[in-house]
């Protein structure tokens, strides 16, 4: 289960209201990561509001983030989780939650645009982590690290 920062940062990279799956069953395995969008039985695309993630890809995303109602204004903040050290890691959670609300967002299977659009909105996501800009580099480099480590169709358009 994701934190509820993380359905809200999803939410808002959809520009819907989304839920967060964190798939634990031996079916899902963490090779295939993450999936929004599937075909129905007659063959209709489905566009479902649910992001299914891996149990690790789940686990980065809640790493980065905690709930801390401190705020002065008395609205959440975001912030990292107890000062643990965020590896390039989280940067490929980032990118794969992001992907995945564009699929959403654009209503589109077209995995080769999707991927491009999640690269070039790269800092978008990471701005709504709201961490430290040194965390926000490291990041953004792990973005970077899982965009070229896509497969190849998906990056015949960048």
């Amino acid at each position: 289960m994701v934190t509820a920062p993380v359905v809200a940062i999803a939410s808002q990279l959809a520009g819907e209201s989304v839920q967060v799956s964190c798939e634990r069953n031996a079916r899902f395995s963490d090779a295939s990561r993450a999936y929004t969008v599937w075909q129905a039985n007659d063959g209709t695309i489905v566009f479902d509001p649910v992001i299914h993630l891996s149990a690790s890809t789940c686990n980065e995303l809640n790493r980065l983030v905690v709930r801390d109602t401190r705020s002065s204004a008395g609205q959440t903040q975001f912030v990292t989780n107890g000062g643990a050290i965020i590896d390039l890691a989280g940067g490929g959670a980032v990118h794969l939650l992001l992907h995945e609300a564009l699929h959403l967002r654009e209503k589109s299977t077209d995995e080769a645009r999707v991927e491009c659009d999640a690269s070039r909105n790269a800092w978008s996501a990471v701005a709504l982590f709201h961490l430290a800009a040194w965390r926000d580099q490291q990041i953004l480099r792990g973005m970077a690290v899982a965009h070229a480590g896509s497969a190849p169709s998906y990056l015949k358009d960048c």
